[in-house]
């Protein structure tokens, strides 16, 4: 990690992080319901209906299975947070349905990206811990670059390189900061939701394998965590692209705006 400033604007850690919550609060009721509908509903409705066949075979299909489209329905709402988050900051607001339209049309592109990046991050970590940790840093804005670029997998993972050049320290600790705002979130989340999910039948809530309203929000409570935490990951990613792209190369909104054109 190179702590050589490139030519240019200084990057604003504060500023990634104003922007971050901007964004949020700029698109809060699409964010909303595609964490839930994308990927807490999913999670939600896979578990419940496994657990009502538990101790059969069945029970664990259903759990993978609503895990698995949760999953994937992270990776569509990635690309819609990226989309809305680029065209608010851009001055140039898109409607939900386009944005969720990039998600769904960058689908493959972005869990090809994620499946490249994580494999390289893992030959990272194997290596030696450090190692792993450039490499993500390395990769940080990839996602982005993907969406609004167009570059490809491999394009896509060299221009996150160049970009990230000499700003890496500042995102190790932009990425720190949306760890510990992301575990307190789901602290809390998770604090509210055990206790109910908690009653005299036994934990959780079961009694004779019947659910009770307890359960029901304990595993709500959870997925909705996850949702929650992707959209706080993709908004910041997508703001830190954005200062990256304006502090690095001086490129104006104007010039990000029209590559959605």
């Amino acid at each position: 990690m190179s702590a050589q400033e490139p030519v240019g604007e200084a990057f604003d850690f504060g500023r990634v992080i104003q922007r971050t919550f901007q964004v949020i609060a700029a698109n809060g009721v699409l964010f909303a319901v595609g964490a839930l509908a994308l990927v807490s509903a999913p999670l939600l409705v896979g578990t419940l209906i496994g657990l009502q066949w538990a101790g059969d075979p069945i029970f664990g299909l259903w759990i993978a299975g609503g895990s698995l489209l949760s999953a994937l329905g992270s990776v569509v709402l990635q690309g819609a947070v990226v989309r809305a988050a680029i065209g608010g900051l851009n001055g140039a607001p898109v409607a939900p349905r386009e944005a969720v339209s990039t998600g769904v049309r960058f689908l493959l592109p972005l869990i090809g990206l994620a499946i490249v990046s994580a494999l390289g991050i893992w030959l990272g970590l194997i290596l030696l811990i450090v190692p792993g940790v450039i490499v993500s840093l390395m990769w940080a804005v990839s996602a982005p670059v993907l969406v609004v670029e167009k570059l490809g997998v491999f394009g896509s993972l060299k221009r996150s390189r160049d970009l990230t050049r000499g700003r890496r320290w500042a995102i190790l600790g932009l990425f720190v900061l949306y760890m510990i705002v992301s575990f307190i979130l789901g602290v809390v989340i998770q604090a509210v939701g055990l206790p109910l999910g908690v009653s005299s039948s036994g934990l959780f809530g079961l009694n004779d394998a019947t659910m009770s309203a307890g359960l029901i929000v304990f595993v709500f409570a959870s997925s909705l965590v996850n949702g929650l935490q992707g959209v706080i990951v993709a908004a910041g990613v997508a703001s830190l692209y954005y200062e990256l792209r304006t502090s690095k190369e001086g490129a104006a909104p104007g010039d990000t705006a029209s590559i959605f054109d």
